[in-house]
């Protein structure tokens, strides 16, 4: 993928941090975990949500660098890149389609608020876009230590932006547009990955050209989709996690 045979160990290193640093950030920015984060922080010490979000984003991305270091043990480096690339297209895909809140971000709190939002956390992004990131991430760079790092930090950082500024940030940028640009970097990302994989032959060319449009015309299909989903009102008798946050104030 973005693996450079021609940089030092350390600079190597340093190169896949910040590769899995950005990706990771930009991939939860307008993500279903900044809306509990900020759900949380109207409930909740900073302090303590931060540490929880820490706790359950470290074991997330833990198991997803153990998952991705596996995977490259027994399959070749090539069919990874090919699969991590298309996976990043499936990635921006689905940062475009938007989440729903899930049933972990209703539930009421039954524990103490460390554990609340550690728990909260952990369920609501297991199997998330960034964490299979993540497994991608790791099975490309081969440097579990710094994946792991990096992708942590993305979404520690991305979710403390909420919980320190609070809902001031979203309300200056368009969460559609911060959703558009975020599948952009999925997307690049994949393609330059896939690039790298397959060569610069003309009949590489003449399918990644083919891959672009599908990818294009598939993006407009799901913006519409989402956009016609936005339109429709809430189902009723569901509550938000802002909505618990609440209840637990009033209290």
């Amino acid at each position: 993928m973005f693996t450079c045979t021609h940089l030092s160990r350390e600079d190597a290193a340093l190169h896949t941090l910040i590769t899995s640093f950005l990706m990771v950030a930009l991939g939860e920015m307008g993500d279903k975990s900044q809306l509990l984060a900020l759900a949380f922080a109207a409930k909740y010490p900073a302090g303590q949500v931060m540490l929880g979000v820490t706790l359950a984003t470290a074991l997330l991305q833990g198991l997803a660098v153990v998952v991705g270091c596996c995977l490259a043990e027994v399959i070749p480096m090539k069919a990874i890149s090919i699969v991590a690339g298309l996976s990043f297209l499936l990635f921006g895909l689905w940062t475009l389609r938007g989440e729903q809140d899930g049933d972990e971000a209703t539930r009421e709190c039954r524990f103490g608020p460390l554990m609340t939002v550690a728990l909260t956390f952990f369920l609501a992004e297991m199997g998330d876009k960034t964490q299979l990131a993540t497994v991608a991430l790791a099975a490309d760079f081969q440097s579990p230590v710094a994946v792991f790092l990096g992708a942590t930090a993305g979404m520690v950082v991305a979710d403390g932006i909420v919980v320190l500024v609070g809902d001031l940030f979203l309300r200056r940028i368009s969460p559609r547009l911060m959703k558009i640009a975020s599948a952009g970097i999925f997307m690049v990302f994949g393609f330059v990955t896939l690039f790298q994989a397959t060569g610069s032959s003309a009949a590489s060319l003449a399918h990644l050209g083919g891959l672009a449009v599908a990818t294009a015309a598939a993006s407009c299909w799901v913006l519409r989709a989402d956009r016609a989903a936005g339109s429709e009102p809430a189902p009723g008798g569901e509550r938000s996690a802002d909505e618990c946050a609440r209840e637990g104030q009033a209290e």
